[in-house]
């Protein structure tokens, strides 16, 4: 009776870890079946469209640059705000931007710092205003005022974090893939990047010479986690970016907390610099058209290439 008893367990053990495991197949082919394919031409319209979420954004950061060989060394650092307004249907230069940035030169040694730059510049669609607030003790500050989008008054040097995410030599990565498509391949359908799955790209850019490789996670809103850039003729990297400790903000959209530039690690020997990103918020939320036109303050010059006069505000 003993023995009937010990194979009626035995066999529904068997029983129940056969289901167990049916099930798990199950559940595996159905998870497979559910994850999308995504070739070259689907991540192009991924990138463009989750770069075109961005309609109103805001973002308060800082930055800092380093000596990669000499951390010690005095370093920048920027103190910032970066806002914009596009329309989809527009290029980036027609849309509203407004970019106010202070920029520190920090020595770890004498624990001191020194301002370098101090500047507001805003495009409200027809008027480029520009304030430079960094002026000798008991002078005037210095505004301007320019038509159309002037494009060199907002700093190529100092990106925002945007840009730095987004787009290479004034283009949306999206664009980017889109003209070179016939040039990329996907190297990886699931490549681990930080914990995060990711689908790793690579192609000729800039008439065959550069290579781009791209690491972009479509269960992340399509945000490119890592990009790399480096000499078609086989010459080191020379530029790379990645994104770090992704948070999902309140609409649902992923946008990272960190970002480092180059995107080696720091015990590589070759970069002259590295930049890293600090984001302290991150908004969505509709922005007037009113907001990229700032008054000047009193005692202020103002230079107006546009009327061809100058004046001081009170």
């Amino acid at each position: 009776m003993e023995r009937k008893n010990t194979r009626a367990v035995i066999y529904l053990l068997i029983l129940s870890l056969v289901s167990t495991f049916l099930t798990y197949l199950l559940y595996d082919a159905t998870a497979i079946a559910d994850t999308p394919n995504y070739n070259v031409d689907a991540i192009v319209k991924g990138l463009l469209a989750a770069e075109a979420q961005f309609a109103d954004l805001r973002i308060e950061y800082s930055t800092t640059r380093r000596n990669w060989r000499e951390p010690n060394q005095p370093f920048e650092k920027t103190q910032a705000i970066y806002v914009h307004k596009t329309d989809p249907n527009q290029k980036k230069d027609k849309g509203l931007r407004y970019f106010d940035f202070q920029v520190f030169l920090v020595d770890p040694n004498a624990k001191g710092e020194k301002l370098l730059e101090d500047t507001l510049t805003s495009f409200d669609g027809e008027r480029t205003i520009v304030l430079d607030r960094k002026v000798e003790s008991g002078k005037a500050k210095k505004g301007f005022i320019f038509a159309d989008y002037a494009s060199k008054y907002f700093s190529s040097y100092h990106k925002d974090p945007h840009t730095k995410i987004w787009y290479f030599g004034g283009k949306p990565i999206g664009e980017i893939l889109k003209e070179n498509k016939n040039t990329f391949r996907i190297e990886s359908d699931t490549e681990i990047l930080n914990d995060i799955p990711t689908m790793k790209l690579a192609g000729q850019i800039l008439d065959g010479k550069v290579t781009m490789t791209l690491w972009v996670s479509p269960e992340r809103n399509f945000l490119p986690l890592k990009t790399q850039f480096a000499k078609s003729d086989g010459e080191r990297l020379f530029m790379g970016t990645t994104l770090l400790d992704l948070a999902k903000l309140p609409n649902g959209i992923w946008y990272p907390k960190k970002i480092q530039s180059p995107a080696v690690p720091l015990t590589d020997p070759n970069p002259a610099y590295f930049l890293i990103y600090e984001i302290k918020n991150v908004s969505f939320e509709p922005i007037s058209a009113e907001f990229f036109t700032p008054d000047f303050p009193p005692n202020t010059k103002v230079y107006d290439d546009i009327l061809k006069v100058s004046y001081t505000t009170y």
